[in-house]
């Protein structure tokens, strides 16, 4: 199973296979995206691991594949001045991994250099480190919101 710590360490080769003071933009942008993916994806399983820890593996993966990456983006601008520091911290870096990961994926012309790569990939290692240390309350607050359709 891929893990989202798994996924990190991906983003890192990445970036160190290019192994060129200069790496193509093709290999930035793969590392970038996949730095995004790691804090993605360690979002979708704390929502499974909080909301439905007993279910089986298959279960928590079809309540993880539930979450809306534009959905989080939006709930992340949201919260991004909520009063906890560490969810904040989280939040502001889903949404602008998310801008990133969508810039490298879907705008040719975009440009970007190892150490702005470097720096999204670090930020979403931070990121993944912050959703742990959160209030646990707000912190299922916010899981909530992710996963849940406001009427």
């Amino acid at each position: 199973m891929i893990t989202p710590n798994k996924l990190l360490e991906h983003a890192r080769s990445e970036l160190a296979y290019s192994g060129q003071n200069k790496p193509r933009q093709a290999d930035l942008h793969r590392a970038v995206s996949t730095a995004y993916y790691a804090a993605f994806h360690s979002l979708s399983q704390t929502v499974a691991s909080e909301f439905v820890p007993a279910a089986s593996k298959e279960t928590r993966l079809v309540f993880a594949r539930a979450i809306d990456h534009g959905k989080a983006k939006d709930i992340c601008a949201a919260w991004s001045s909520c009063s906890d520091p560490v969810l904040r911290k989280f939040a502001a870096a889903l949404k602008n991994l998310y801008q990133q990961r969508t810039d490298c994926d879907y705008n040719l012309q975009y440009k970007i250099s190892k150490a702005e790569t470097l720096v999204a990939i670090t930020e979403a290692a931070g990121a993944m480190q912050s959703l742990d240390r959160a209030d646990p309350g707000l912190r299922r607050d916010f899981l909530a919101a992710v996963l849940l359709k406001r009427r």
